[in-house]
């Protein structure tokens, strides 16, 4: 099987790659969607055309790797949150702080020796980078929130790759795979509908949604 040896493969390549020391979490993302992959049907598209139950098998495959993919991003998001909560009730600078991205920025500059002209931009003006870290956060907690509502499978996916696009113009960072994949099950998910209403896409925004209930 095609798919078993390409999980197979991928996952003694990444092995012996990062051996040595420091892991490219980048690729964490292909090595789980090629093992769930692994389940797809063995089915040309006009038997999925004409079999309802094995084209919802095919779509709960899919569905799984926009979970363990949006899984990633929200233990991030949630471990970030925890810590800056701790740090806040210990009195240190915390990830709400308006200074939180420029001392990121600047940890990062120490250890490489260099940094960017938009982390230079930022390191002048702290609270430049204060929105950009808020909204990163918000995309990492609630990416596991954003696969049950598939309005917002495009625009979230749109706003992760602007967020690893981010990274590397501020950063450094730059790993396209990361990209490449998130544009692959959310960018173009086939659960998000063609055709959405930007005020019912605002509508299924996390703590938005939840902000509507409560005023109803």
């Amino acid at each position: 099987e095609f798919r078993i040896t390409t999980f197979i493969g991928m996952l003694c390549f990444l092995g012996y790659q990062f051996s040595y020391g420091k892991i490219d979490h980048g690729f964490h993302f292909w090595l789980w969607a090629s093992a769930i992959l692994v389940f797809l049907p063995n089915q040309t598209a006009t038997v999925l055309a004409r079999s309802i139950s094995t084209r919802q098998y095919y779509l709960g495959v899919v569905f799984f790797c926009q979970v363990a993919l949006s899984l990633f991003f929200t233990v991030a998001g949630v471990w970030k949150v925890l810590v800056a909560i701790y740090q806040a009730a210990i009195g240190e600078a915390h990830a709400f702080s308006i200074d939180a991205f420029a001392r990121q920025i600047a940890m990062h500059m120490v250890d490489e020796g260099s940094t960017t002209p938009a982390g230079g931009l930022i390191l002048a003006n702290p609270i430049l980078g204060w929105p950009l870290y808020l909204g990163a956060i918000y995309l990492e907690v609630f990416s596991l929130v954003a696969v049950s509502r598939a309005p917002l499978h495009r625009i979230w996916g749109i706003f992760l790759m602007l967020f690893r696009f981010g990274t590397m113009v501020i950063l450094g960072f730059w790993n396209p795979w990361s990209m490449v994949i998130v544009a692959l099950f959310f960018v173009s998910s086939p659960f998000g509908p063609e055709d959405t209403d930007p005020m019912r896409v605002v509508r299924e925004l996390p703590l938005v949604k939840s902000a509507l209930r409560l005023r109803d």
